[in-house]
């Protein structure tokens, strides 16, 4: 695991997956439900929240990532 995390290929696949997948999340979010209102129906509120959640899921992750790339140092 410890030369997996030294990897320069490995880092670089990681933070391209993660931000092709946020710009994604975004897209779909803004496309999908484009403004916020006060009365939204529930469907809508509800991937609303499911959204949002793995938008943070995916930053939390690259922060882990990032600090577990760090402690381990490079090749």
């Amino acid at each position: 695991m410890q030369e997996l995390l030294r990897s320069i290929h490995f880092r670089k696949v990681f933070y391209l997956i993660c931000l092709i997948v946020l710009v994604i999340l975004f897209i779909v979010k803004f496309t999908v439900l484009p403004v916020i209102t006060r009365r939204e129906a529930e469907p809508k509120r509800i991937l609303r929240h499911i959204l949002d959640t793995l938008i943070g899921a995916i930053i939390a992750g690259m922060v882990v990532g990032g600090i577990l790339f760090w402690v381990s140092g490079n090749e």
